[in-house]
């Protein structure tokens, strides 16, 4: 939860994919519906109409780079004065205010929020509204705080999906590297098993092969190490099945070995 709540004044990532289709598609069907109702319309000048799909389109910018899109929608609220379009503008304007909470650094944040407020005494004032500056503060701050809550909120979740796939890939490699170390301990097992008693058995082979006196001597002492070599190999697998190391594990000595073939 603290990296959760860092990541509200801190810088996000960016948008993953399914985020970035999503909100591409939603600008580009607003930017479709603008244009289709620029053709049809006939309240509104085609100059007010290009400028309010124009500026629907500058969200794409946010898909790039936060910053430059937000400049450019502070840019267009300078303009919609001159094409008589302040009150759409600073809707615009204020929903920004999400989708820079949900991806830009703290201080752009600000920038905007700080932009939002200004624009709205100017707009307020301007007789362009209906609304009065009193008015345009409770309407356009209400849009404004949820727009920025919302941002935030997608914001943690994003950080916080984040996180947890860091944490599953870092278990994922755990989980791995203890598979790894327990074959490796498996490994060593056998070796240290099977090692000592092939060398008795070898011992042995060449020595009855080579004194016909100690053949039997030989042969009993080959069944032996051969029976202890199996049951030790039960033991490491029986051990490992439980997960636990075996209580005694031998190690090879060749001069052991050898003094058993004396």
């Amino acid at each position: 939860m603290r990296h959760v709540a860092r990541s509200v004044v801190m810088a996000a990532e960016g948008l993953s994919s399914v985020e970035r289709a999503f909100f591409g598609a939603l600008v580009g069907v607003t930017v479709g519906v603008g244009l289709v109702s620029t053709f049809v319309a006939d309240d509104e000048s085609p100059a007010q109409s290009i400028f309010q799909v124009a500026v629907t389109a500058l969200f794409a910018l946010y898909l790039w780079s936060p910053v430059w899109g937000s400049l450019a929608l502070i840019a267009a609220m300078g303009v919609s004065f001159v094409v008589d379009l302040p009150g759409p503008t600073l809707v615009a304007l204020a929903l920004s205010v999400g989708v820079v909470a949900r991806l830009a650094h703290w201080r752009l944040i600000v920038l905007q929020v700080a932009a939002v407020a200004i624009a709205i005494p100017l707009v307020g004032s301007s007789g362009h509204i209906a609304l009065d500056v009193r008015g345009a503060f409770v309407a356009y701050g209400m849009i404004t705080i949820v727009c920025l809550a919302v941002g935030l909120l997608l914001r943690a979740s994003a950080m916080r999906h984040r996180l947890l796939k860091r944490q599953l890939a870092a278990s994922e490699r755990a989980q791995q590297e203890a598979t790894m170390a327990e074959r490796q301990r498996i490994a060593d097992e056998l070796h240290d098993v099977v090692a000592h008693d092939l060398t008795v058995i070898v011992m042995h082979a060449r020595l009855s092969a080579s004194t016909s006196a100690m053949a039997d001597d030989s042969r009993a002492a080959i069944l032996d190490a051969a029976r202890k070599a199996l049951g030790e190999l039960r033991a490491v697998v029986s051990a490992s099945r439980e997960n636990t190391p075996p209580s005694q594990p031998r190690v090879l000595a060749l001069d052991v070995a050898m003094a058993e073939t004396i």
